[in-house]
């Protein structure tokens, strides 16, 4: 009898430590797993920088080919409006100066732009931006 109770004994034993096992596989499996999405979601935000650093250079050089001056206040119109979604990539709102007057169209875009960005804050509340100043890019 006694020799009964330790082949049972064993059996268990046996059992927990391939149950163990097939623990630690699918935990060491899980776990790479999870590193390797983390660095495919990093890779992914790299190349969403990427892309829209060119869409945003493209359109620099699309208004300097038209001969329009880019401004401070149209460049945050225009990010917050990518932000926003509201425009599509080529459009700015209507009457945003090229820099050559000096007259109210940069004004009324700056307030626009202001605009833009306090709607934006409640989207996103860490996401803080001013309008320093009108100076020209270009």
């Amino acid at each position: 009898m006694a020799q009964k109770r330790k082949m049972e004994i064993t059996v268990v034993d046996e059992n927990e430590r391939v149950l163990f096992s097939m623990f630690q596989n699918t935990a060491n499996s899980l776990s790479q797993f999870y590193a390797h999405s983390v660095n495919q979601q990093k890779l992914a935000f790299e190349a969403g920088q990427n892309y829209s650093l060119l869409k945003f250079h493209e359109w620099i050089v699309t208004k300097l080919q038209d001969g329009k001056m880019v401004t401070v206040p149209e460049i945050f119109a225009y990010l917050q409006g990518k932000l926003n979604g509201l425009m599509p990539a080529a459009e700015l709102p209507e009457g945003g100066g090229n820099g050559s007057d000096n007259s109210g169209g940069t004004q009324g875009l700056a307030a626009s732009s202001s605009a833009l960005i306090n709607q934006g804050q409640d989207t996103y509340p860490d996401m803080q931006m001013e309008i320093a100043s009108d100076r020209t890019i270009g």
